[in-house]
C-alpha cells in the first residue's frame, strides 16, 4: 500500500509527509520486515503505539532470551529507533498513541498526576545515544503536545 500511495500523495502535495501507520507496541521486528521488503523510500515518518498494558512506563526489561528491550516495555521505543538507524533511516519517530493502567494492580501506576506520565515514560528512553526526537500527543483535554529532543522537551499547542 505504501508503494502505491506514496507517489500519489507526493504528486498531489510535494510537502505532505507520509506517516507509517502506528506499529502496535514497539514491534521493531515487524519494522525490520518492512525495511527488508523495501518500504523505506515510501514513508517520511515512523509512528508507534507504545502501549505497556498494566505496567508503569518507567519500568524496562529485555525481551526474553535477548539483549534487546521488550516491545511491550515503553523503553522498547529505543529498539524501534535502533532498527531505523540500522537501516539508514534518520527520519522522525512519533509516538502517536499510548496508555497504561492506572489501576491499583501489580505494576500499575497510581497516585500523582496522570498528565505527568508521558514525561516519566519518555525521558529515560530519549536519553539513549542515537535517539533523536519523539512527538508525544497528550491525552485529549490537555491540549498540548511535547517534542523531546534528547533530554529537553519543547511544549507547543
Amino acid at each position: 500500500m505504501l508503494r502505491a500511495t506514496y507517489p500519489a500523495i507526493k504528486e498531489a502535495d510535494p510537502t505532505a509527509r507520509v506517516v507509517l501507520g502506528g506499529l502496535s507496541l514497539n514491534d521493531h521486528a515487524f519494522l525490520q520486515q518492512l525495511y527488508s521488503a523495501g518500504a523505506a523510500p515510501f514513508f517520511d515518518i515512523a509512528a508507534v503505539h507504545p502501549y505497556t498494558g498494566s505496567v508503569d512506563p518507567a519500568q524496562c526489561w529485555n525481551q526474553s532470551g535477548t539483549t534487546r528491550y521488550a516491545k511491550e516495555a515503553f523503553c522498547g521505543i529505543v529498539e524501534v529507533r535502533k532498527t531505523m538507524l540500522a537501516n539508514g533511516d534518520s527520519s522522525e519517530l512519533w509516538l502517536i498513541e499510548m496508555s497504561w493502567s492506572t489501576a491499583n494492580a501489580p505494576n500499575g501506576v497510581s497516585g500523582g498526576n496522570p498528565g505527568d506520565l508521558p514525561h516519566q515514560g519518555v525521558q529515560p528512553a530519549v536519553s539513549h545515544p542515537g535517539f533523536d526526537a519523539v512527538l508525544v500527543p497528550w491525552p485529549s483535554g490537555l491540549e498540548k503536545e511535547t517534542v523531546f529532543h534528547g533530554s529537553s522537551p519543547e511544549v507547543f499547542r
